[in-house]
């Protein structure tokens, strides 16, 4: 994550929230991963999936930063995707 962006989507946030009049969920109490509420995207390809289709990403900073932050994270998935980890040299030589 860039510092930068992700400061500027924390006020865009919270402008976001003052324009819209929504209002805050009381505090949550106890264990956050069983609670049922949501949750951060658990992968890059989820992250990106939801940044490109927000509305609110798109008002905060345009259509051309939204294009490429997406973009960016499909860079570094196919870039990703194209290499061969330890864990899988491991995992397929275990196996043979």
């Amino acid at each position: 994550m860039n510092p930068y962006l992700a400061v500027a989507a924390l006020i865009a946030a919270g402008l976001h929230g003052i324009d819209h009049g929504l209002e805050l969920e009381p505090v949550l109490e106890g264990n956050a991963y069983v609670s049922g509420k949501p949750k951060i995207p658990a992968s890059l390809a989820e992250a990106a999936r939801l940044f490109g289709g927000s509305e609110a990403a798109l008002k905060a900073f345009g259509e051309d930063v939204v294009a490429h932050y997406v973009r960016a994270a499909g860079v570094e998935l196919e870039a990703f995707q194209r290499a061969v980890t330890d864990w899988e040299r491991f995992r397929g030589f275990e196996r043979l």
